[in-house]
């Protein structure tokens, strides 16, 4: 059997394509915050405005419309991204689901995130 340079460009492309796969679709350890209530009514990235009782997100590691499971102590919440911020945390979630984890008082939590599919 011959080994062609596009056979081990495409091996390596199914790798690459499988590693990040596995990577991007669970992360544990990730950082969550949650929005200012100071940001209600203002457009977020989907152009939707910003309510704190929403099951949504902003994420830069998701695409918009992307669906995840946020879980914190065994604590699962279904948000939606719908939003980008900084990049202090990795996600950022609206009041509502935050509150259904941990008590707001805790402002920064670690959590584990998964992409639904």
């Amino acid at each position: 059997m011959r080994i062609t340079f596009t056979k081990v460009i495409a091996w390596l492309t199914f790798i690459m394509f499988f590693i990040h796969f596995l990577v991007m679709h669970k992360v544990e350890g990730a950082e969550a915050t949650y929005y200012s209530d100071d940001l209600k009514g203002r457009p977020m990235a989907n152009t939707k405005p910003y309510h704190p009782m929403d099951l949504t997100c902003a994420s830069w590691d998701y695409p918009l419309g992307t669906e995840l499971a946020v879980t914190y102590r065994g604590r699962t919440v279904y948000v939606l991204v719908t939003d980008r911020h900084d990049y202090k945390t990795d996600i950022d979630l609206a009041r509502w689901p935050f509150s259904l984890l941990a008590p707001l008082e805790y402002g920064r939590i670690e959590v584990t995130i998964k992409e639904v599919k």
